[in-house]
């Protein structure tokens, strides 16, 4: 009998073993998919690539703004910045083409290379997109900002806008010198093209107010064409039974 009796034990031995080898790789399996998971986000905790935002829902800010359709342009204009929301808009355009996008921006600019990237994604893709500078929309960002849907381009209260020349810095020797010259002023021109187009504004008065830094307000930068309205606050109530300023509200005068 014990022969038999150390066999089972053995084998249940076995079983146990091989039971916990499957549970180790199960949580092996787990951290990697955090891991990649977490890979797909960046440092600001802006979502890089939303294939699965339908899936996870609420996990953070970008999915929740995903679902409403809703992008953000924060900082400067960069090749990764660019790519994201080049990605983002291809996605929400496929999702629903009917549907406007909304791009919120408050950027000081950055790469006019990046920048034009994104403007035609924003021109390209069926679903009408949507601008909003809050803070500020400068440089890349202004044009970012007029490249909305038109009647979608807005402005808050205290949002200011700035364009100005293409800046460039470069060296070398003077055969390449000329090319890269030529090739700014070549965006230079697509530049106050667009502009023209989008706010109708002569080319020669862009030329004219791009040759410094020109600072707008909101007003101004919706007189100018490079947007269509300038938002109102909301009006928002106090605690229940009370205005803002912490007196009654007029339906408890009433009533009292």
């Amino acid at each position: 009998m014990m022969p038999f009796r150390w066999m089972g034990i053995n084998r249940i031995k076995s079983w146990l073993t091989g039971r916990s080898c499957c549970l180790v790789l199960a949580v092996r399996t787990c951290i990697s998919i955090s891991g990649w998971v977490s890979a797909m986000l960046d440092s600001r905790g802006d979502l890089a690539l939303p294939y699965f935002w339908r899936v996870w829902r609420g996990m953070n800010e970008g999915f929740a703004l995903l679902q409403h359709r809703i992008l953000f342009l924060g900082g400067e204009v960069t090749k990764e910045t660019a790519n994201r929301l080049i990605a983002q808009l291809l996605l929400l355009d496929a999702d629903d083409p009917a549907k406007p996008i909304d791009l919120y921006v408050n950027s000081p600019g950055g790469s006019v290379v990046d920048g034009v990237a994104i403007i035609d994604a924003m021109r390209c893709i069926r679903a009408p997109v949507g601008t909003t500078c809050i803070g500020q929309a400068a440089s890349m960002g202004a044009w970012i900002l007029a490249a909305g849907a038109p009647g979608r381009r807005y402005l808050s209260p205290n949002a200011e806008v700035m364009i100005h020349q293409v800046g460039s810095s470069f060296g070398g020797r003077a055969a390449d010198i000329e090319v890269f010259a030529q090739h700014t002023l070549r965006l230079q021109a697509s530049l106050v093209a667009m502009l023209a187009e989008w706010t109708g504004q002569s080319p020669e008065r862009i030329r004219t107010d791009m040759a410094r830094d020109c600072f707008m307000t909101a007003e101004e930068a919706r007189d100018y064409g490079l947007a269509d309205l300038v938002l109102e606050p909301c009006v928002q109530s106090g605690p229940a039974g009370r205005a803002d300023d912490g007196t009654l509200s007029d339906s408890q005068v009433d009533a009292s």
